[in-house]
């Protein structure tokens, strides 16, 4: 009986629980969440200033890329500007090279002595009346021919003469300033005070006036045995108000190629006209 109940005893199960110890078991997922999450606080800091670091170099490198970025972009926008520049200064040109292509050119063929009144002296000396008394004044009627050698009409053409004295101690180099001078006086006028004028002038046209020249001298201007030495400029101008012009000079000659006599008229077979070369000029 005694080992029956021993063996018994040994089947029961609530025999061999109560004999062993009690323990508590925490859930998985609670371990897992201690293991994971650090006690120490400084390791904490040292996370959060790894990240700090590593998002500041990626912002480090965001920006490097941004000012690449703009500065390759200004680089190809200077390049752009250079080629329309260019491009703009071909086209401007183009343009010039047409409009230059397409204008009038008006040359002076020719300057002569009128003939038209052969009673009548050429050259011919009198007195001007001026506030300070009358002043010697010398008149010279001539024959002025123009031609339009270009390809555009000339419209407003105005013929501007003017003589120009020179001293026995000056030499020709006095010309071009007074040409220069007396020209661009009537240049950039709004309009030529004189009323030798053509309304328009077609391509290849080419006309003749007739007009007289005078101007008043000084003493100073003569010079040893009661001579002038007298230029005649003539200052075409045309296009107002773009400033077109074209000059020429010519040397005034009296009677057996001599300096012009004070006081003495001459015939036309006696005045003589010498064209200057070197002071032609035209624009």
């Amino acid at each position: 009986m005694g080992r029956i109940d021993s063996e018994r005893g040994s089947d029961n199960p609530r025999n061999t629980t109560e004999n062993q110890p009690l323990t508590l078991s925490q859930p998985e997922s609670n371990q897992r969440a201690d293991q994971s999450t650090p006690d120490n606080p400084k390791q904490d800091g040292k996370n959060n200033g790894n990240t700090a670091k590593e998002l500041a170099r990626e912002f480090r490198w965001v920006e490097w890329a941004t000012v690449i970025i703009n500065g390759g972009l200004a680089v190809i926008g200077i390049i752009a500007l250079c080629v329309y520049n260019g491009q703009l200064k071909v086209m401007r040109g183009q343009l010039d090279q047409m409009a230059t292509d397409g204008r009038p050119w008006i040359k002076i063929t020719d300057v002569t002595i009128d003939t038209s009144i052969p009673p009548t002296p050429a050259l011919s000396f009198m007195p001007f009346p001026t506030s300070n008394g009358d002043a010697p004044f010398i008149n010279l009627r001539t024959e002025v021919s123009i031609k339009n050698i270009g390809r555009g009409v000339a419209q407003n053409v105005y013929i501007m003469p003017a003589f120009v004295f020179e001293t026995g101690k000056e030499t020709q180099d006095a010309i071009s300033p007074a040409e220069k001078r007396t020209c661009e006086s009537y240049l950039f006028n709004d309009k030529p005070a004189q009323s030798f004028s053509w309304s328009a002038l077609f391509p290849g046209d080419e006309v003749k006036y007739r007009l007289a020249v005078g101007g008043p001298f000084i003493t100073q201007t003569i010079i040893k045995g009661n001579y002038l030495i007298a230029t005649l400029i003539d200052c075409i101008s045309y296009q107002f108000p773009l400033h077109y012009q074209t000059r020429s000079v010519f040397h005034v000659m009296g009677a057996q190629g001599k300096f012009i006599e004070v006081n003495k008229n001459l015939s036309p077979s006696q005045v003589r006209l010498l064209r200057d070369e070197h002071y032609e000029y035209a624009q």
